[in-house]
């Protein structure tokens, strides 16, 4: 895994059906490697971030006002939207993608 996050420079596609990566490992690591550039952003949020009120505009030059913590909210929410479409398709052509029941990763907060 890279640790210098800022070192690797992305493939920008340049069409839809434009492949990124020759085989299946690739994407497989590269998916890893960007996890850990998730990770490493939320854990140098500061407890305040989320409260912060972002002001952006996009091409068309329309503005909107919207605090940070919907926006982080919607970029988690997005990436279990299409991890959900890309297992649904795997498994649509017959690939095991193995156990994506996380809530056996939980533990039993009951005691029982």
């Amino acid at each position: 895994m890279c640790r210098n996050l800022r070192a690797v420079v992305l493939a920008v596609p340049q069409r839809r059906d434009q492949l990124l990566f020759a085989d299946f490992q690739s994407p497989a690591e590269h998916r890893l490697w960007r996890d850990g550039v998730i990770r490493a952003w939320a854990d140098s949020l500061a407890e305040a971030d989320p409260d912060y009120p972002r002001h952006d505009a996009n091409p068309k030059g329309e503005t909107t006002d919207r605090n940070f913590f919907s926006l982080m909210m919607h970029f988690f929410n997005r990436q279990t939207h299409h991890r959900g479409q890309v297992t649904t398709l795997l498994e649509q052509v017959d690939i095991d993608i193995g156990n994506t029941d996380r809530l056996t990763l939980v533990r039993n907060e009951t005691g029982t």
